[in-house]
């Protein structure tokens, strides 16, 4: 899965843009976690500036029988820019929630050892972006993750299912 990287290599904005919000979209969780981490965002290894995907989950990957090409069937959002760690995050996101459905949850038994597969696609994405992460950088996904966490509690809790 190393060609996730290649997705934000055909969306890449010059390194020192700023970092932009989509106005038509309500992200403050997100926003907050952005205010929060200013400083830590300078001191990842992960410099990179993006236009992230609406949605950069598993279930919107399709391989193709060969196994040798992969699509996102997903689109970027117009004029946001923005840190890889938001696609990381949505990505490690989506892996929580397919364990929570019942086939991943069948007997008790743990079939989906959700930081071992985010780690093995971390680390090719890493090796595909040749930039090793720091601390900061971890724990930056780590906080955008939990605001995805909280936004769709939030979504649920008023039954906004969009």
């Amino acid at each position: 899965m190393i060609y996730f990287a290649r997705f934000h290599q055909l969306f890449c904005w010059p390194e020192g843009d700023p970092i932009s919000i989509d106005p038509t979209v309500l992200e403050n969780d997100l926003n907050q976690c952005i205010v929060e981490n200013k400083e830590r965002i300078q001191d990842c290894n992960l410099q990179l500036r993006v236009t992230p995907f609406f949605d950069f989950t598993s279930w919107n990957i399709l391989i193709e029988e060969s196994g040798s090409k992969l699509y996102l069937i997903d689109f970027p959002r117009a004029n946001y820019i923005f840190i890889p760690h938001l696609d990381l995050a949505r990505f490690r996101f989506g892996l929580e929630l397919i364990k929570q459905f019942p086939p991943a949850k069948f007997l008790g038994i743990n079939r989906w050892d959700v930081d071992w597969l985010f780690d093995r696609f971390l680390a090719k994405y890493c090796r595909k972006t040749q930039v090793t992460l720091n601390e900061d950088d971890l724990r930056l996904i780590g906080c955008l993750c939990r605001a995805n966490i909280r936004r769709s509690q939030d979504l649920k809790r008023k039954g906004n299912y969009g």
